[in-house]
């Protein structure tokens, strides 16, 4: 999830990384549950955040996130 979430949206030459070493593209089945672990994982990323004195990168990380959950033709 955070893979294909965090780390590709916006680097093409990463995913064919990832779907080369993974041997294939990711299912629906499997796109939908990145997408439903992202959901939960957001929240509980930003709670820690706050707990670690506002953690920059995992904020980052979570907008990034929600941002991509909220588009209607997600890379994901």
């Amino acid at each position: 999830m955070r893979v294909t979430l965090q780390l590709t949206p916006h680097r093409p030459d990463l995913r064919a990384a990832f779907t080369a070493g993974h041997g294939r593209d990711l299912t629906g089945q499997e796109q939908v549950a990145c997408r439903a672990w992202a959901a939960i994982d957001c929240p509980a990323a930003l709670r820690w955040a706050m707990d670690h004195h506002r953690d920059e990168e995992v904020i980052g990380y979570a907008r990034t996130v929600l941002d991509l959950l909220r588009a209607p033709n997600p890379v994901v």
